[in-house]
């Protein structure tokens, strides 16, 4: 399997960003009674592979294409999200 490299100590602030705002939205919809069951999975699928992404250690790591893929939207989902 190929693997890619990504900076996980430049990137993790983003990745911890990414995952607080999906749990925070995710609860805020279930307090509102206002989350759906598909809903609820996506949340549940995006934050699973989040916390699985910060599970890394800071540095140069090497992941794979869809670990890669989540990494580099999430970094540029946060630098949008920051103006």
């Amino acid at each position: 399997m190929k693997r890619y490299p990504f900076n996980m100590e430049k990137h993790q602030h983003d990745i911890f960003f990414r995952r607080n705002r999906a749990l925070n939205e995710r609860d805020a919809k279930r307090q509102a009674g206002t989350i759906t069951d598909k809903e609820e999975e996506q949340y549940e699928k995006l934050i699973g592979e989040l916390n699985h992404l910060l599970c890394y250690p800071a540095g140069i790591v090497y992941l794979t294409g869809k670990e890669w893929a989540l990494a580099n939207e999430t970094a540029n989902w946060a630098g949008c999200m920051r103006g």
